[in-house]
């Protein structure tokens, strides 16, 4: 708790170094601050550090409690940067899901919208069939009905008005 660094299993250069004056790039005092965090019961900080896989100062999370019977602060935490390139990359992949998914219905409403409209053109085709066929039977049945009519008019002529006409000579 007076800045002395016991261990540190990424920086053992750090190891046994007083970092109690360590500031950041912003000329934030990066121990005292996680130590005052560490005092108040511990809990989680935002600040900046030195990664080690890239040499570069980048935002941190980290976690802290005192240990008080040891007067030892213990910490962890994550770099902010590999988090935002996660979240980056779900991000893409998410996106990707959605227009693929987006795709897919809209194949599968197409493929609905031309199974409807051969259907409605198979069934308007079938009631236009029926159509035709009950049109030809009208036009038959007129037809026979006018050599029906015709017939019948014959016989009326020839027996009715023929007979008339010939019993009118013999008188």
């Amino acid at each position: 708790l007076q800045g002395r660094s016991l261990m540190h299993p990424r920086q053992p250069e750090l190891v046994g170094n007083d970092l109690w004056e360590l500031r950041d790039e912003a000329g934030h005092p990066t121990i005292q601050q996680l130590i005052a965090k560490a005092s108040e019961g511990g809990g989680f900080i935002d600040y900046l550090w030195r990664k080690p896989s890239t040499r570069q100062t980048t935002p941190k999370l980290g976690y802290v409690i005192a240990l008080p019977r040891w007067n030892w602060m213990l910490g962890t935490g994550f770099y902010l940067d590999d988090v935002q390139a996660t979240m980056a990359q779900l991000d893409h992949q998410v996106a990707a899901n959605i227009e693929t998914t987006f795709l897919w219905i809209a194949g599968i409403a197409l493929s609905g919208i031309a199974l409807i409209t051969v259907c409605g053109l198979a069934l308007n085709l079938s009631e236009h069939k029926e159509a035709d066929a009950k049109l030809r039977q009208l036009a038959q049945q007129v037809v026979q009905s006018q050599e029906s009519e015709r017939a019948h008019l014959s016989r009326e002529l020839h027996d009715g008005t023929s007979q008339t006409l010939v019993s009118i000579k013999l008188l």
